[in-house]
């Protein structure tokens, strides 16, 4: 081989090592995801990022019903109604709790219901079922039978919750109904 091929034999396997060392370099570098750029170390923050503050309520969103958690003198919502037993009713083991909620207040054609004595303390817990087809946005016929002994204080409250499968805040929703035993 003379000199000229062997210095170009040279170059050409340089050039080659050197877009191999770049297409290495470029696969493991770290991405960011926003932009896709590719970042080095210099690149990165030398202290880590203010994380954002979490919100402690979050603001419902507009076509979901809202979470009251305070006790409310209403058996009745936007997405929810309530027919027995009342605000402020006396109760009694068994209790019946009949209304209609919209469809979108289920999950496989049911939602959870608990009863709490005045102290937050849970007395008991069942499952409303659907009466009808829940799969719409109209209101929906449920009933549940909910049997619980005597608590130790004279009032409490019944919570109907919205079945919230995926478990994210936003999507919960319950109804708040005080009650006397």
């Amino acid at each position: 081989m003379k000199p000229a091929q062997w210095t170009l034999l040279i170059a050409s396997i340089v050039v080659v090592l050197v877009i191999l060392l770049g297409v290495v370099r470029l696969i493991t570098a770290p991405k960011d995801f926003e932009t896709g750029l590719t970042t080095t170390q210099e690149d990165l923050p030398t202290q880590p990022a203010a994380k954002p503050p979490l919100l402690e309520h979050p603001s419902p969103s507009p076509s979901l019903p809202s979470t009251d958690t305070s006790p409310s003198t209403s058996s009745t919502s936007d997405t929810i109604h309530v027919t027995t037993p009342t605000a402020k009713t006396r109760i009694s083991s068994p209790i019946t709790v009949m209304g209609e909620a919209r469809g979108n207040w289920f999950f496989e054609a049911s939602f959870p219901i608990e009863l709490q004595d005045a102290n937050g303390k849970r007395i008991a817990n069942t499952v409303a079922q659907a009466e009808a087809d829940w799969m719409t946005t109209d209101f929906v016929p449920f009933r549940a039978t909910l049997t619980f002994s005597a608590p130790a204080t004279p009032t409490g409250v019944l919570i109907l919750h919205r079945d919230n499968p995926s478990g994210l805040p936003e999507h919960d929703a319950s109804l708040r109904i005080p009650v006397t035993f």
